[in-house]
């Protein structure tokens, strides 16, 4: 591999953008690497320069501008970390009290539901009126469960499993990994 694909390598940059640093038009830099042209001494000079500015010898703890973007970086990660499990935490309790109350709900629905059923068992004993309202009660208890049943029930505690894998995750990071 030539000077300029490597350094364009190392950078991460396309030849769009190294051919615009070195103010010359792309199709000539990709004559370049495809050894159709030469570059002239000053742009082979600048790709040199830029080249040496990649230090590939030292390790990443030795370049003292990485080191310093790293550790801001770690900082405001760690911030970011905390200020989201903060977030999530109250979300948690929010979804719990709600799947709290879910479960309440459901559970006073089904003795309902049964209580209905039964009633709807004995319906010769009962006037016309009462016959009907028990139906009525009973179709209506019916959909209310199909409604807010189990699968609501499966879905709140889906989401307080993520909150409680995505907080698993952030703690990692707001201690400083």
């Amino acid at each position: 591999m030539g000077l300029i694909p490597h350094t364009r390598q190392l950078l991460n940059v396309s030849q769009y953008h190294l051919s615009q640093y070195l103010a010359i038009p792309r199709n000539t830099l990709k004559m370049v690497e495809n050894d159709l042209r030469q570059l002239s001494n000053e742009k082979f000079a600048q790709v040199l320069e830029l080249n040496r500015y990649l230090e590939i010898s030292k390790p990443l703890e030795a370049l003292t501008k990485a080191k310093a973007y790293q550790q801001t970086e770690q900082q405001e990660v760690q911030a970011y970390a905390r200020e989201r499990i903060v977030l999530l935490r109250h979300q948690q309790k929010q979804w719990q009290a709600k799947l709290d109350q879910q479960r309440a709900t459901y559970q006073k629905r089904l003795r309902a539901y049964h209580a209905f059923a039964q009633a709807n068992a004995q319906l010769d004993d009962k006037p016309k009126h009462q016959q009907s309202w028990l139906r009525l009660h009973y179709r209506l208890t019916q959909e209310k469960l199909e409604k807010n049943g189990q699968k609501v029930l499966l879905k709140l505690e889906i989401k307080l499993a993520a909150i409680a894998s995505e907080l698993a995750v952030l703690e990692r990071y707001g201690k400083g990994k």
